[in-house]
């Protein structure tokens, strides 16, 4: 990406149909906006390892919150800030539990699986590589990450000022057996 800053490129999308061309022009587009904000605010580890050591952050400063509302809305945070590498560690098949408990314990937050590698070795048993996210490139957007941590912190005040949610008994089991 540093090579190509403040240079120019052309990029031609072919396709079958032309409703392959727009899917394909979609993914480039929404790759170009990923480079875009990661030039402008940085980057972090990806696949979760980020959210998930700034959840480790969170939980001791709960004790801490004066009342029982702000201690609710730092929980649904961390909560949320542990959802997706639950979920990637999930969908891809992986021991979500027992994989996710071994990368909360690296004090390295650059350290983490490399999932598509698990995925690849799928017939192996135990195969979960241990790489540095860095180096694998397995990196996400700042920017993407304070949207996800501003509408995290949007819905806890949401729900703490509600009386009373709706939520779909089918989707909520299904979550709650995932985590």
């Amino acid at each position: 990406m540093n090579r190509m800053l403040g240079l120019m490129g052309i990029i031609y999308v072919g396709g079958v149909t032309e409703a392959v061309r727009n899917e394909t022009r979609d993914k480039i587009v929404d790759a170009l906006n990923a480079c875009k904000a990661a030039l402008d605010k940085g980057v972090l580890p990806g696949g979760g390892a980020a959210l998930l050591h700034a959840a480790k952050s969170i939980t001791p400063k709960l004790v801490a919150l004066a009342n029982s509302d702000q201690r609710r809305g730092a929980e649904i945070v961390r909560l949320a800030a542990n959802v997706p590498i639950r979920l990637i560690l999930h969908n891809a098949g992986l021991n979500s539990k027992k994989l996710y408990r071994e990368v909360e314990a690296f004090k390295d937050p650059w350290m983490g699986y490399d999932i598509q590698t698990s995925i690849m070795h799928a017939g192996i048993m135990g195969v979960e590589k241990v790489e540095n996210m860095w180096a694998a490139g397995i990196w996400d957007s700042l920017k993407v990450v304070q949207t996800y941590l501003k509408d995290a912190i949007s819905i806890a005040g949401l729900v703490m000022s509600t009386e009373c949610i709706a939520v779909r008994k089918k989707s909520y089991t299904r979550m709650l057996r995932v985590y």
